[in-house]
């Protein structure tokens, strides 16, 4: 259960630090 969580957070993570990159290239 721990495990999924975490995969989740990253998943979570990964997709707010592809919106900043986004955010920046505009």
């Amino acid at each position: 259960m721990a495990q999924e969580d975490l995969r989740e957070n990253i998943d979570h993570n990964h997709r707010r630090r592809l919106d900043i990159y986004r955010m920046d290239a505009y």
